[in-house]
């Protein structure tokens, strides 16, 4: 996966020239995905592709699939094998990151802030849209739940993305 500046250069057909810089994002701040089927077909790819853009750490990953950081570290260096399962969850942590990120319109600031900055406790009754990592960091949340709390976080993502409550 590379880095893709995005918008495009060049004129926009259609687009203002009033628009207000608070709205404006430089195209460094974008960070997208070259090939999205890698999450699939080369879990490897997509965990080092996570880390370089994101500033996760071997022992944060390997504390979310559950394994050793020694284990997950040789996994890397490919001079270990992980279990299917432990392939699987990475994959899912990896989809997961992918439709936040899209969500977040592959904004890389906003990525990173929504995945380090602690939720606010709210004293009112949760909904189906309350974020589930309410009162933590989603960091925080994800490396505590584990696979678990990856696809709760996932489920919250696609009810927001599609205006579905489940």
């Amino acid at each position: 996966m590379r880095q893709v500046s995005f918008p495009p250069s060049g004129s926009m057909e259609g687009s203002s020239n009033n628009m207000s810089s608070s709205y404006l994002t430089s195209a460094h701040e974008f960070i997208i995905p070259e090939d999205y089927s890698s999450v699939d077909e080369s879990p490897l790819q997509s965990v080092n592709w996570f880390q370089e853009h994101l500033n996760l750490s071997n022992g944060y990953i390997a504390n979310v699939i559950r394994v050793r950081e020694d284990i997950f570290r040789d996994w890397k260096d490919q001079h270990s094998t992980l279990t299917s399962t432990q392939i699987e969850s990475l994959k899912v942590f990896s989809s997961t990151l992918i439709h936040l990120l899209s969500f977040l319109n592959f904004r890389q600031d906003l990525m990173q802030n929504i995945l380090d900055a602690p939720s606010e406790s709210f004293r009112h009754e949760p909904t189906a849209l309350t974020p589930p990592w309410l009162g933590t960091s989603l960091k925080t949340y994800i490396e505590s739940q584990g696979i678990n709390g990856v696809k709760e976080v996932d489920c919250w993502v696609q009810s927001i993305r599609w205006s579905d409550s489940f």
